[in-house]
């Protein structure tokens, strides 16, 4: 009965393994095929590994560093006073709780001005922005004024002062069509600034920035009810109060 019994259990592991065998017979050929794959990557990670423990160590050097100095940045002073400091953070929050929640108030007006062009297909072309600035530069120029370094002693860029024609010039083709001076009304304004065309070099120049600025002061006050309807419709949220 013993011996029966022995005979009987090795004979079922054996049985088994064939099965085994050739049930997993496709999946290691599989595994041996890409084995030689993952080997090469191996030694070709192992190879590079240098490099890009290189490339990783330096990304989180300029990265600490940059943090460092922005930190540093903000300590620097702006002013001494008796030997105490007053830092660039210091100023800089002070400038944005003054002057801060006016230029946001402005930069979503501007975006409310572009929106709405581009709502009516109105596009803003880089030569219509130098056509228009070379128009402005003329007008300066005529009078005797440089005026690159007016807008330089204004802080203003060149780049900022062209996003700004851009939104004047969206404003101009939304609303300003039938916005014009007569001739009384420029004959009241020459009246009145007498003196000061008088004064200048070329008159006929002056008179034409003169003519300008009464178009444009009446541009803004239609603007202004204008930007308020539009601002009244949109969905604005500030979220950040100053």
């Amino acid at each position: 009965m013993v011996k029966n019994t022995n005979k009987k259990t090795t004979k079922q592991p054996v049985s088994r393994a064939k099965s085994v065998t050739k049930k997993t017979s496709m999946p290691d050929q599989k595994a041996e095929a890409l084995s030689v794959p993952q080997d090469n990557s191996a030694k070709e990670l192992a190879k590079n590994s240098p490099m890009l423990l290189s490339f990783a160590l330096l990304a989180i050097g300029l990265v600490a560093g940059f943090l460092l100095f922005s930190v540093y940045e903000k300590q620097l002073p702006a002013a001494r006073v008796n030997n105490e400091v007053i830092t660039k953070e210091a100023l800089n929050t002070e400038l944005m709780r003054q002057g801060g929640q006016k230029v946001l108030e402005n930069k979503v007006t501007e975006l409310l001005v572009l929106q709405e062009a581009k709502k009516k297909n109105i596009v803003i072309s880089q030569k219509e922005i130098d056509a228009e600035y070379k128009k402005i530069e003329k007008q300066y120029t005529d009078l005797g004024q440089n005026f690159g370094e007016l807008l330089k002693s204004k802080g203003i860029t060149k780049a900022k002062f062209d996003e700004e024609i851009r939104v004047q010039l969206s404003i101009e083709k939304l609303i300003g069509k039938d916005v014009v001076v007569s001739d009384k009304e420029l004959e009241d304004a020459v009246t009145a600034n007498k003196e000061r065309i008088a004064a200048e070099k070329d008159q006929e120049a002056a008179k034409a920035v003169l003519k300008e600025q009464i178009r444009q002061d009446k541009l803004q006050a239609k603007y202004q009810t204008w930007i308020t309807e539009l601002r009244n419709k949109a969905k604005v949220q500030l979220l950040v109060n100053y």
